[in-house]
């Protein structure tokens, strides 16, 4: 009985509360400004990259203040060996200078960045923060891709997506961690993170996917160039993309060194569908003869096409050039990444893997892939 009583005295506080707080509500009458696009980028340098983390946001203070008056916002997730605390904040335009603003900051124990607990949390309370029409977001930090080591069994230092702290996310994480149909673009500002399974493993997550098949320069990508992509009408993700390759294409020597593919994630499942026909897991693969991604002595990230190619009869490959033509919109290349010659007839813009060619720890990485599962 006095547990029948309490529960209608809860009801009828929290329907008096309810209504005061919407009779409240409608006498400010302010609706809640939705903006057209918020970007939220999500940077971890509490590893090598500590440093590189001020001069991009330098560069993002320097395109919201080339960028003027916008209804689109600019967050930025980060925790860095100079910034310890994480924290959101906003970097915006006060009177034609870049200003910033704390949003909200968290725990700071360490390894909690590449956490799917932290990462959704982050996303959530950009969107509740600076809700928007439409959202896109930049994964900023080292990255081995979906593979767990960089060379052989007794290399101890794994390396999915990110560094905190020497902890990292694998692939399978970081997608769970991202709601699904988010984001109209994610861009991976990160080594190797620009492979098929990593394109398929956040097809749920979103539109268009950005990644490159190589490492990245540290420097990144130019985003003092690539913020107003982003803000326009549409992402105009193809220009950001020809940035980038158009900006290292430029330098000289090691520095001329850049990969770069954009992919329309809704054109995946035809690919995986014809890549299936073709039936890998049955065929013998000569990967010596493979356009290779990272380096020469330890050879895993193989040319996507090159590599199916190479086992598939005419029709089979010809099904899959269509379907995989319609799903990578932009590709591009310079001749060479620090030393490393890349063939631009044997460039498809995406790496993939064949099995056999790494670890047996990379291998258990790479059999919890939504790729493999699709495909073998």
């Amino acid at each position: 009985m006095l547990k029948h009583f309490t529960n209608i005295l809860s009801l009828f506080i929290f329907m008096s509360l309810s209504v005061m707080s919407q009779s409240c509500s409608d006498n400010k009458n302010e609706p809640e400004i939705i903006s057209k696009r918020t970007v939220l980028v999500y940077a971890i340098a509490t590893n090598s990259l500590n440093g590189y983390d001020d001069e991009d946001i330098d560069e993002m203070k320097k395109a919201i203040v080339s960028i003027g008056d916008t209804d689109c916002r600019l967050l930025v997730y980060r925790v860095s060996y100079n910034n310890a605390v994480p924290k959101l904040f906003e970097i915006y335009n006060n009177n034609g200078k870049a200003a910033t603003r704390v949003l909200k900051e968290y725990d700071a124990t360490t390894k909690q960045s590449v956490t799917t607990r932290r990462m959704n949390t982050v996303i959530r309370d950009a969107i509740s923060l600076a809700p928007a029409k439409d959202y896109g977001l930049v994964l900023w930090s080292h990255s081995l891709g979906w593979a767990l080591t960089k060379s052989s069994a007794s290399d101890n230092r794994l390396r999915n997506f990110g560094e905190d702290y020497g902890a990292t996310m694998p692939i399978d994480s970081l997608a769970y961690a991202i709601p699904d149909n988010t984001f109209s673009f994610i861009w991976a500002d990160a080594c190797y993170m620009g492979s098929i399974e990593i394109a398929y493993e956040l097809k749920n997550d979103t539109h268009y996917f950005i990644g490159s098949p190589t490492e990245t320069i540290s420097y990144g990508m130019p985003y003092d160039m690539n913020v107003p992509c982003f803000f326009s009408d549409k992402p105009d993700l193809k220009k950001a993309c020809a940035n980038v390759y158009n900006f290292y294409n430029s330098l000289t020597g090691e520095y001329r060194s850049a990969t770069i593919c954009l992919v329309d994630c809704t054109k995946l499942d035809a690919v995986a569908a014809a890549c299936k026909k073709i039936d890998i897991a049955n065929k013998n693969i000569d990967t010596s003869t493979l356009q290779c991604y990272n380096s020469s002595s330890n050879r895993f990230f193989f040319d996507f096409l090159q590599t199916y190619k190479q086992i598939a009869s005419e029709s089979d490959y010809d099904q899959l050039l269509e379907a995989y033509s319609q799903a990578v919109i932009y590709k591009a290349a310079t001749p060479q990444f620090i030393g490393m010659e890349i063939n631009p007839d044997n460039f498809s813009g995406l790496s993939t893997y064949v099995m056999g060619s790494s670890t047996t720890r990379n291998e258990q990485s790479y059999k919890q892939l939504m790729w493999y599962k699709s495909i073998y």
